[in-house]
């Protein structure tokens, strides 16, 4: 046989199944020719399939070094950088071989998937919107990526047609639930919560993730109500149930119920940094120094998930502010920003300054387009923009419960 054939043999049995034949097949080929891309890359994807991953590695690197615009050598040369957590050239070969599936809507589709999965919804989106035809599970990930980006408009309004189609889907009516919160539509998520818990057996997270909804609509009655069937339901040991109800309490403005509830939720998990951070807005001023210095002690715990480290370090900076030992404080801040840098890093976000402040300048042109303020001449004083401080929002509910 010709090597055309050998390789014809190869693809036929890896198709198949048979994984030894066809990479005997492969070696073959290779043999003749150790160059051939469509051999390396099916060696190398029989490889990935075997959880051989350096060696698979080696041959879909060899292939994509030959053929570079191939979108499945690339797809899956990215596939395992993303399992061996080398994200960033996973991010990058993701997008190429999005570049390059043209108009093969499943297969892209895929590779969007995957480009969402590592945070990068925004470049995934105009490839989800180009494809044809537009597929309820489309429709699905776009709402994920227009979610993922802040358009919360558009999602909920693909999440409402997903609905209508499907409307005993629970994942779709609790999207849509998050959908309408992030739009401070609580009526609406809300009623759509409820529809999700009409669909299912609802269970102590559930009443503990809308009383959390409640709370961000003000409602601390009916969050109170939700938790405390959160607790009947078997989460009197959830930390998280205890921050929630410290938080309904502190809505009321019962402060001694939010002390008590707060310190079960730090009894429960000791790095609980969200509860810490409430703690010191309450906590006596004798009592700061000693739990301020616990705090820091506990961020450094091996145990310690990366957000909670974040946010005791927060609440350590802000508890040595409060008691003027301002040195400390600053550090401690110094610490949260490092491990927030650390976090996203690891993540393939790379702060870049330059971009940052083009995206500030764009903000600023829309906000000032709004209020109908025209800028300052570009020779005006130090060439500054004067900027108005907005009341921060609290962070909307999530699927953490």
């Amino acid at each position: 046989m010709d090597i055309n054939q050998i390789l014809d043999q190869a693809e036929t049995s890896h198709r198949s199944g048979n994984l030894p034949e066809a990479a005997g097949l492969y070696r073959k080929v290779l043999a003749q020719n150790p160059d051939h891309g469509d051999a390396l890359y099916g060696l190398g994807t029989i490889l990935l399939q075997q959880k051989e991953y350096p060696t698979a590695q080696e041959y879909l690197q060899k292939a994509v070094n030959i053929l570079p615009d191939v979108p499945e050598f690339l797809f899956n040369l990215a596939l395992i950088q993303e399992i061996t957590g080398d994200i960033k050239d996973a991010q990058a070969n993701y997008c190429h071989a999005a570049l390059n599936a043209g108009d093969r809507g499943p297969f892209l589709l895929q590779i969007c998937k995957k480009m969402i999965g590592l945070d990068l919804a925004r470049q995934a989106l105009p490839y989800l919107n180009a494809i044809h035809p537009q597929t309820p599970e489309v429709v699905w990930w776009k709402s994920r990526a227009q979610g993922a980006i802040g358009y919360w408009g558009s999602a909920l309004k693909n999440l409402s047609w997903l609905t209508k189609k499907f409307p005993k889907d629970t994942t779709l009516w609790r999207e849509h639930s998050v959908a309408a919160g992030h739009m401070r539509d609580f009526d609406l998520a809300i009623t759509s919560f409820y529809t999700y818990m009409a669909n299912k057996t609802v269970d102590g997270h559930d009443f503990l993730a809308l009383a959390d909804l409640y709370l961000m609509a003000r409602k601390p009655d009916d969050a109170q109500e939700a938790i405390q069937k959160a607790f009947d339901l078997g989460l009197k040991n959830k930390a998280d149930a205890f921050f929630i109800a410290g938080k309904c309490a502190r809505l009321r403005g019962d402060y001694k119920a939010v002390r008590k509830n707060l310190d079960k939720a730090v009894i429960l998990r000791p790095t609980f940094g969200k509860a810490w951070q409430m703690l010191f807005e309450i906590m006596d001023k004798d009592e700061i120094a000693p739990q301020a210095d616990r705090c820091s002690s506990l961020a450094k715990d091996q145990n310690c998930t990366d957000r909670d480290r974040i946010s005791l370090a927060l609440a350590t900076g802000q508890a040595y502010e409060k008691i003027d030992q301002f040195g400390k404080a600053f550090m401690a801040f110094e610490q949260a920003n490092d491990s927030h840098k650390n976090l996203l890093e690891n993540q393939g976000h790379i702060y870049d300054p330059h971009e940052a402040e083009e995206e500030a300048k764009k903000l600023l042109t829309i906000i000032l387009r709004g209020l109908n303020i025209k800028r300052p001449p570009k020779n005006s004083r130090n060439n500054q923009f004067s900027f108005w401080a907005c009341p921060a929002l609290e962070p909307l509910w999530s699927k953490e419960y």
